[in-house]
């Protein structure tokens, strides 16, 4: 009997220690799993931060996309607008020179007009043509850049 007991003795202490081990083996296991939840909470958090920063980059990127367009409208309006206004300064310009032109040839026929004796009709009808040239230049093209009081001195200084 004794040698039972001894075996029982033996056992038990066996398995109390088997049942130490485990228990520390599940204290351990335990603490990794609580160890292992904090760090998923924590990895749950920062991907849940980093989702909020792409779609504010996101979202940042798709304005500044479309400022990007609205400019884009904006500078070809511009550059229409721009080369329009230089198709018109050049035309208008042009015209000037023309009437400019035209001006010269009438003020030369005029001084010849007056130099004949009998140039009063003829005269007459190159002032109209002088008033019309001028009157036509300040209506048409008003901002064209030349001084039109000078034009207009030089034109009357004709009639009187």
């Amino acid at each position: 009997m004794t040698c039972d007991w001894l075996q029982a003795d033996r056992a038990r202490k066996n398995a109390e220690n088997e049942l130490q081990d485990a228990t520390s083996h599940i204290s351990e296991i335990n603490i990794n799993i609580a160890s292992m939840t904090s760090d998923r909470k924590r990895m749950e958090s920062d991907i849940h931060a980093m989702q909020r920063d792409l779609d504010d980059a996101i979202s940042s990127r798709r304005a500044a996309e479309e400022r990007a367009d609205k400019l884009a409208l904006d500078l070809n309006r511009a550059q229409d607008q721009l080369r329009l206004e230089q198709d018109n300064y050049n035309n208008a310009e042009s015209l000037r020179k023309q009437l400019e032109v035209q001006l010269r040839e009438i003020t030369i026929r005029l001084d010849e007009a007056e130099s004949t004796k009998d140039g009063k009709k003829p005269l007459a009808k190159l002032q109209a043509r002088v008033s019309q040239s001028v009157c036509c230049l300040l209506t048409i093209h008003p901002f064209v850049f030349f001084r039109v009081d000078v034009l207009l001195t030089f034109a009357s200084s004709f009639f009187s």
